[in-house]
C-alpha cells in the first residue's frame, strides 16, 4: 500500500488527541511511511455538550487547520452536530 486516506481519531481533549497523533506519526514513520501534515484537518464534535478544551491540534509543532464539517462515504458530519446538508443531499440524488 502507497498511501492510506481518512483515518479518524477520537479523544476527549486537543492535548490527548495531540498525544495520539504524535504516536501515530512515528509508527508511521518507523515502517517507512508518512503522515502528510498539509493534507490533514481535524473536527471538533461537542456532541456531548462538552468542550474538548483549548488549544490546537499540530503534528511536530505544525498547527493543523481546523474543519467545519467532513464527508466521508456520502456521509456528512458537522461541527454544529447538524445533518440539514446530509439529508439535502440525499433527497436530491435519490
Amino acid at each position: 500500500m502507497l498511501f492510506g486516506d481518512d483515518i479518524v481519531l477520537i479523544d476527549k481533549t486537543r492535548h490527548e488527541l495531540n498525544d495520539k497523533l504524535e504516536q501515530l506519526k512515528h509508527t508511521l514513520e518507523s515502517r517507512e511511511f508518512r503522515l502528510s501534515r498539509s493534507k490533514s484537518e481535524y473536527l471538533t464534535c461537542g456532541f456531548s455538550g462538552v468542550e474538548g478544551g483549548g488549544g490546537e491540534v499540530t503534528i511536530s509543532e505544525v498547527v493543523i487547520p481546523r474543519a467545519e464539517k467532513f464527508k466521508h462515504l456520502d456521509s456528512t458530519v458537522e461541527e454544529k452536530g447538524d445533518i440539514d446538508e446530509d439529508i439535502s443531499y440525499r433527497m436530491r440524488v435519490r
